[in-house]
């Protein structure tokens, strides 16, 4: 028999997993949403902000290529930059899946504008 405090505890997981669906759909495929839905100046500059040593980035799987550029950074690494890549390791996957259902519209546009210049 359920006891009240079980189906309390039952009740406030479910909605503890649907407040942190929106955050965890937010940070998904964020490589992606970065490079896809800016504008290219806008990308530009924050590759350079992240001294990034990339010429050129393309627009089909342009998540997985944005953290690649992003870790072939000219900076050393800091404590910051060992947690952004563990934010990476949980996102590369993310960008991947997202990189691939976006795949038909980057192709186009590699197509029609060609690689980003960075």
């Amino acid at each position: 028999m359920a006891t009240p405090r079980s189906i309390a505890h039952g009740r406030l997981g479910f909605l503890s997993s649907i407040l942190l669906l929106p955050l965890m759909l937010s940070l998904s495929g964020c490589g992606t949403i970065a490079t896809t839905f800016q504008s290219e100046s806008q990308l530009q500059q924050d590759l350079e902000l992240k001294a990034s040593r990339c010429n050129s980035l393309p627009k089909a799987y342009s998540g997985i290529n944005y953290h690649a550029c992003t870790m072939n950074s000219k900076r050393p690494l800091t404590p910051t930059a060992y947690l952004y890549w563990s934010f990476m390791v949980v996102d590369l996957p993310l960008s991947f899946v997202a990189d691939t259902l976006l795949l038909p519209y980057t192709l186009y546009q590699q197509q029609t504008k060609g690689h980003t210049e960075l």
